[in-house]
């Protein structure tokens, strides 16, 4: 993974002379700095946080979304090279704009991208002129869409989760390209049909739970085949869901009847009588036998419903076997600067589903 810097005369990606660019970058203790000496009069600086001054922005974060985020959260996010962090900041480095990068490692045509994931995008009350395309949000979206190429990450893949009206702007703004819709299909409760799979812990399974996961993850691989898909192995089935600082799961292995042969891993949330079905791995044929066997499974914990988000191409494949299905309000965004011809391998083709944001 390549560490984004502040451009010098030997790493800048533009035209832009190394000195006014570094005009744009913050010198406050915990932030990353341009090696040149930044102009004596700055208006509102992009800064990348060093991950030991994440606190920074959790004021923000209680102001834009009413609740507080934990630092090991924050961290499990951006900290250990797992993300960034950046901001647009006053002169007393108080952040008043922020987006991050959460990393994501894909599939796309067989071939493996750690792609960047945005994410936590924050601006605080009273903003004004977020609208205008030389606006300080609009630099600093400009800035991150600028640093995602590198080696692992060749044509900038990004991908994002705005809502309908944050996705207008983004595009307004050239910072965002609409590519897909979330929809929700929702399942209720339903008995077990006779000689049907069943779904158990599969926690239970210990030391073989690595190996399993990685076959069914084998399988729905190469049942997705061009499809791009977020990889879903045993390292992130491990670091998403099961040690996860801050959600807990229920982490279920679907099993045929007469063979106990293992189908699908499902994962969920929740603790209510409504649950969110986040992730489903396993081949795409046994995904109809493992949302019956979750269904089945609901009592069990005094649920009565789950709700299951996916991309607009596989909820209408799936739609039939829901009791109702809707198009949410938040889109499906990718990086403007992608190829074309790239895009449209993801246009309307993503396998995601809620388990791939970084907040359930």
């Amino acid at each position: 993974m390549s560490t984004i810097r502040p451009p010098t005369a030997s790493n800048s990606r533009s035209s832009t002379t190394a000195s006014s660019r570094a005009s744009s970058f913050s010198r406050m203790p915990g932030t990353t700095a341009p090696s040149s000496s930044p102009r004596k009069r700055r208006t509102m600086p992009i800064s990348r946080l060093d991950p030991g001054a994440l606190p920074l922005i959790q004021p923000l974060f209680r102001q834009v979304f009413g609740h507080d985020i934990s630092l090991s959260f924050l961290e499990w996010k951006y900290g250990a090279e797992h993300g960034e962090s950046w901001y647009v900041g006053d002169d007393e480095g108080k952040p008043l704009l922020h987006c991050g990068v959460f990393y994501r490692d894909i599939l796309l045509a067989g071939q493996q991208h750690r792609i960047g994931q945005l994410t936590d995008l924050m601006a605080a009350p009273k903003q004004a002129g977020l609208t205008r395309k030389d606006s300080p949000f609009t630099r600093l979206m400009q800035r991150i869409l600028e640093e995602l190429p590198s080696p692992r990450n060749p044509h900038g893949l990004a991908v994002g989760f705005p809502s309908d009206r944050a996705m207008r702007l983004g595009e307004h703004l050239g910072v965002y390209k609409a590519i897909d819709d979330w929809h929700e299909l929702v399942f209720t409760a339903r008995p077990r049909r006779r000689f049907s799979p069943g779904a158990g812990d599969a926690t239970t399974l210990g030391d073989a739970l690595p190996a399993l996961t990685d076959t069914l993850w084998g399988r729905m691989r190469d049942d997705l085949g061009e499809h791009p898909v977020g990889i879903r192995d045993y390292a992130y089935l491990e670091r998403r869901y099961l040690h996860h600082p801050q959600h807990r799961h229920h982490c279920l292995l679907v099993r045929s009847f007469w063979r106990r042969r293992p189908l699908a891993l499902a994962i969920l949330r929740g603790e209510s009588e409504h649950l969110e079905l986040l992730d489903l791995i396993g081949p795409l044929s046994a995904m109809p036998a493992a949302l019956a066997a979750v269904q089945a499974w609901l009592p069990t914990v005094g649920g009565r419903s789950f709700a299951f988000w996916l991309t607009s191409r596989f909820a209408k494949q799936f739609a039939a076997l829901a009791e109702r299905s809707r198009v949410t309000e938040f889109r499906i965004m990718a990086n403007p600067r992608t190829p074309a011809a790239i895009l449209e391998q993801f246009d309307h083709r993503w396998w995601l589903t809620g388990g791939d944001t970084d907040y359930r």
